[in-house]
């Protein structure tokens, strides 16, 4: 069975994306780069990425906590290899970051 639709006016939104954290732009265990998330993906290869709407979220390595930026500073801190002895001090750094990401 045929629709008719007036196709009158511009859309509001032309493009809404309701999902999961995929949806988000969840990655490595935060909400990080929303501007990849695939509804973003979309919007800009439709050509609407600048009105497209999306979240964006400041802060020490995003929401709630991204492991690979807290992979990073460790490996930064300590180097490629951690040693049994620096495991203490790790998880201190580890606590330290969290708070970061908690204010």
């Amino acid at each position: 069975m045929d629709v008719e639709v007036a196709a009158e006016g511009t859309p509001r939104h032309r493009l809404v994306a309701i999902g999961d954290s995929l949806t988000h732009g969840f990655q490595s265990g935060a909400i990080y780069s929303t501007d990849l998330s695939y509804p973003a993906t979309i919007a800009y290869e439709m050509g609407w990425y600048d009105p497209f709407r999306h979240p964006s979220y400041f802060g020490q390595g995003k929401l709630p906590l991204n492991l690979e930026f807290l992979i990073g500073e460790l490996e930064q801190e300590f180097g490629q290899k951690l040693d049994w002895w620096e495991l203490p001090l790790t998880l201190f750094k580890t606590r330290q970051f969290m708070v970061r990401v908690e204010d």
